[in-house]
């Protein structure tokens, strides 16, 4: 009895992990995705320098959200971002509205790609 116990108790707290990992994902990769698209319309508007700030402060968010996510997520896709987040700073600094605008596209598609990732299916139960 003491087992079947243990076990229901292991498996609940399981599952509250997966939940609760799902959440936190969900939320960085929204903050981060209307952070980029924010980004998006300052530089399409070309607001430079509203663009440049903007870059620095998801640059600053990006190591906290990368931490706290790294914990629930798979390193690969955090790193591709981290990247990609460097080339858009980049291109920003250098002004130059096409690839900057290409990068913010690259990273939502990254952050999409994150979360479908991070969905909570049947197979991730047995």
């Amino acid at each position: 009895m003491k087992r079947i116990i243990a076990a229901i108790i292991l498996c609940i707290f399981v599952v509250s992990v997966l939940i609760v990992g799902n959440i936190v994902i969900n939320n960085q990769c929204d903050g981060l995705k209307k952070d980029i698209n924010e980004l998006k319309s300052d530089i399409f508007s070309d607001k430079t320098e509203e663009a440049n700030q903007k870059i620095k402060n998801i640059n600053d968010l990006w190591e906290s959200r990368k931490t706290v996510m790294s914990i629930f997520s798979n390193h690969s896709p955090l790193d591709n971002i981290t990247i990609a987040l460097s080339e858009l700073t980049l291109a920003i600094e250098v002004n130059d509205k096409n690839i900057s605008l290409v990068k913010c596209g690259e990273i939502s598609a990254l952050i999409s790609r994150i979360t479908e990732e991070q969905r909570i299916h049947a197979e991730s139960f047995f």
